[in-house]
């Protein structure tokens, strides 16, 4: 009788059939974890990319003209709208501010000429929280007396494809308002247009 006893014994220690399954199962979520990290990852990289493509190419747009319309301008935030697709959701906001030296004293506030935004309800300009007419100090730009810069800013909610109770913390970091600023050079002079 003891005899058989050890020899099930042995036999079951011995046989493998099984283990595989018991592996896998232990691994699989783990590797889904990893799959779903890294997808996310890339396409929050991405997202931030396409904001900052499409904040520099409306600020390039805008300066390569003097004389543009409010329908010129509103096609230009349509492209932009087109580069940072798919990301470009309902709650994108863009923000377009005109900015001029008018005092000829060194460090003194600029204007704000015009401002012009899309989806403003949701998210006001940082730069010149209050619009047209108001006096701001431009961030880490000294200008000169009549120059002018076209300063864009972006509000965008990145929403992950993911969203479970093990990366609430980490989607809900992503999920916050993404913020990007970009700056025209300044140019010397003032836009020929102010749209209304």
């Amino acid at each position: 009788m003891k005899f058989l006893r050890r020899k099930g014994v042995r036999k079951i220690l011995r046989n493998q059939r099984g283990a595989v399954a018991v592996e896998f199962v232990f691994l699989l979520p783990v590797m889904l974890l990893l799959t779903f990290g890294m997808i996310e990852t890339v396409r929050y990289v991405q997202f931030n990319q396409k904001m900052d493509a499409g904040a520099s190419q409306l600020v390039n747009l805008i300066n390569q003209n003097l004389n543009l319309s409010l329908s010129d301008l509103n096609i230009i935030m349509d492209a932009t709208t087109e580069i940072i697709k798919p990301f470009a959701g309902k709650n994108l906001t863009i923000i377009i501010t005109a900015i001029q030296q008018n005092d000829p004293t060194i460090d003194s506030p600029a204007d704000v000429m015009w401002q012009l935004g899309r989806n403003t309800d949701q998210n006001t300009s940082r730069v010149a929280p209050d619009g047209e007419g108001s006096k701001v100090k431009v961030p880490n730009l000294e200008l000169k007396q009549r120059d002018q810069i076209i300063m864009v800013e972006l509000f965008n909610e990145y929403t992950p494809i993911v969203n479970n109770k093990l990366t609430q913390g980490l989607i809900q970091k992503m999920s916050e308002v993404n913020y990007k600023r970009y700056m025209g050079r300044p140019r010397f002079g003032s836009f020929q247009f102010a749209p209304h």
